[in-house]
């Protein structure tokens, strides 16, 4: 997997991680609204919010793809 990602151009690494942040925020707020967990509820915010802050970037496309495997 690392591998590939290193191998990435540019434009893929832009695109796939403009892919994958949709997907975990989408996944992100369909947990927020299954959940009356008020602890679960303050987690997910910060990292939907660290999620949207992110730079696109072969280590962040890396760190989307570890991230949305945690959340499957």
């Amino acid at each position: 997997e690392l591998k590939n990602i290193l191998s990435l151009n540019d434009k893929d690494v832009l695109t796939k991680t403009s892919e994958l942040k949709e997907n975990i925020l989408t996944t992100i707020d369909k947990l927020l609204n299954e959940s009356n967990d008020n602890e679960l509820h303050n987690k997910l915010n910060l990292v939907r919010d660290e999620v949207k802050s992110l730079i696109p970037t072969r280590y962040t496309y890396y760190k989307l793809v570890e991230l949305k495997e945690g959340l499957n």
